[in-house]
């Protein structure tokens, strides 16, 4: 079973007054819930509790005030603390065209000046980031602007990309570098509404889902790890906005449509995690500072 380890990768505090708290066993050797609480709780019960030394959560029970107890004041940090699987999602750095607000299918421009600093950016701060991980692979699309980004990736984290044909960008056919604005109000709306909805000699969401979905299933393979008690690998994927999207409908378990409910910045990151549940978001469209020179 894929799990969580030791890395912290989102923290929610709570601070209230509490008079019950129901929590939730988790079976996992690699699945930690970081617990600090003042709650005086009942002993006894068969094997239940917080590891006091470890704040680790280890039973399924109902904290509570002891007879007689006040509800007190509570400070508890629940963490997720993964180093599981990891599929790194890196949306390639800012062309022409995109400044321009065209849409911006198979066209293959370069990067712009501000793009190539953009992915130098995103290639340090990764690198910083995954410091003693295992970067398995980094995947790219195979066109200019994503190739270029995974190349500032693969020199920073000493990785050789590849490329995969599933991570291309959808095809807009004839809609290819038209402006966004250019597009009918009611053309839009058809679009939203219908997952087999394609622009003449295009793509259609749909048909992007079905190649993500399958290109996603390999890249789970090449992050796994073969030893259980060792966390697992990342793999970079490089790719564009609609795969992108896609890849968070996979982890979400919805519809093609989904995706319109998505922004993503260019040079954005965004972050599975494979956890015993299933995958999970941990990281969304997140951007890093770059020498604008």
């Amino acid at each position: 079973m894929v799990g969580y380890t030791h890395r912290n990768i989102q923290r929610v505090n709570f601070v209230g007054s509490i008079h019950r708290v129901g929590i939730i066993l988790v079976a996992s050797n690699r699945l930690g819930l970081r617990v600090a609480t003042d709650v005086p709780q009942r002993s006894g019960g068969g094997g239940r509790g917080v590891d006091r030394n470890s704040g680790v959560l280890v039973a399924d029970w109902p904290l509570r005030p002891m007879a007689g107890a006040t509800a007190p004041r509570v400070h508890t940090h629940w963490t997720f603390r993964t180093e599981g699987l990891v599929i790194i999602l890196v949306r390639h750095g800012r062309t022409e065209a995109n400044r321009s607000g065209l849409l911006l299918g198979r066209a293959d421009p370069d990067l712009d000046e501000t793009g190539q600093a953009q992915v130098v950016a995103v290639a340090d701060y990764l690198a910083a980031e995954l410091e003693g991980r295992t970067v398995n692979a980094i995947v790219t699309s195979p066109l200019q602007r994503t190739r270029q980004t995974a190349a500032a990736l693969g020199a920073a984290l000493g990785v050789v990309p590849e490329t995969d044909g599933r991570l291309v960008e959808m095809h807009y056919g004839e809609w290819d570098q038209l402006p966004v604005a250019g597009i009918a109000p009611e053309v839009w709306r058809q679009w939203r509404a219908d997952p087999n909805f394609s622009p003449p000699g295009g793509e259609s969401l749909a048909q992007v889902q079905a190649r993500v979905n399958e290109c996603l299933t390999d890249l789970v393979r090449r992050a796994d790890s073969p030893d259980p008690d060792t966390p697992g690998g990342v793999v970079i994927a490089v790719s564009h906005t609609s795969p992108i999207k896609a890849a968070l409908v996979w982890a979400l378990r919805g519809s093609p449509e989904l995706a319109w409910r998505f922004r993503l910045d260019v040079a954005s990151i965004t972050q599975i995690t494979l956890g015993p549940f299933g995958p999970v978001v941990t990281r969304f469209n997140e951007t890093v500072n770059y020498d604008a020179g």
